[in-house]
């Protein structure tokens, strides 16, 4: 019989909260976890800047012929240089490792690195500008 599985309370005529109980368990399931490029996407969606020192780019990813896939636009006022280096060194890892398996080729066109600046209309850093940022180095 079932009742050897159910809280005491469901068998002594509480059979509604015997049945919420066993839900609860399914509503308990943790969430699996952000993949490093979806942490560094979440990290970087909102890189508010008072000034363009505190804009910065990432070299994320890699590319067949080498360099990075992409490049990410963060804020010192927002993120911690270490903790965004660290993920992207992990996207990076994974892709080199995809690009192998796969033996896919490119055709070996450079992505540059755009620079990034402060918008003070938005409060945020955005790429490009007239000067490229270097990775953890500020605009000038």
């Amino acid at each position: 019989m079932l009742t050897a599985h159910l809280p005491s309370f469901a068998t002594r005529g509480w059979p509604i909260l015997g049945l919420l109980a066993g839900l609860s368990a399914c509503a308990t399931a943790t969430p699996e976890p952000l993949s490093p490029l979806a942490q560094l996407q979440t990290l970087t969606a909102a890189p508010r800047c008072t000034a363009d020192s505190q804009c910065r780019t990432l070299p994320v990813g890699a590319r067949a012929c080498g360099g990075p896939s992409r490049y990410l636009v963060w804020s010192t006022r927002v993120n911690r240089e270490a903790e965004l280096q660290a993920l992207a060194a992990q996207v990076t890892a994974q892709e080199k490792a995809a690009l192998a398996a796969s033996g896919r080729m490119s055709i070996c066109q450079v992505l540059p690195d755009p620079g990034a600046h402060c918008d003070l209309g938005l409060g945020q850093c955005v790429a490009g500008g007239a000067v490229a940022t270097r990775q953890g180095s500020p605009s000038q």
